[in-house]
């Protein structure tokens, strides 16, 4: 399994096994699944996602939170989940666009696309 990483100031490394993710649609909104052990006061970065090229963050929530640190870890968690769609639907697109500009450079050209055998 894949393993993710938790960033301390003082510069320990926390690793957890990412869980299997489901590969759905490119651009949805699902990112990378990973648990970081229950009694971790930090944040924990996971893999780059396949598609968007993001790390998802898995932020702590410390018990004693205040609406002020709440609300500020939900605008964060927030704009994750919109840059994680963002770039996913962007890298899809751009991917796409860019097979279609080589193909019609390419027929252009005259040369076709070759099969596997020759």
């Amino acid at each position: 399994g894949l393993l993710c990483r938790s960033f301390s100031g003082g510069g320990g490394v926390r690793l957890a096994r990412e869980r299997p993710t489901d590969h759905r649609d490119a651009a949805s909104s699902r990112v990378s699944r990973f648990c970081p052990p229950r009694q971790s006061c930090h944040d924990w970065i996971g893999p780059p996602d396949k598609c968007s090229n993001l790390r998802p963050v898995h932020f702590h929530i410390p018990e004693n939170e205040s609406p002020l640190e709440q609300r500020l870890r939900e605008l964060r968690q927030e704009t994750q989940e919109w840059n994680q769609q963002f770039w996913a639907k962007q890298n899809l697109s751009f991917n796409k666009e860019k097979e279609e500009f080589i193909y019609s450079r390419l027929q252009a050209k005259g040369a076709g696309l070759r099969t596997e055998s020759g």
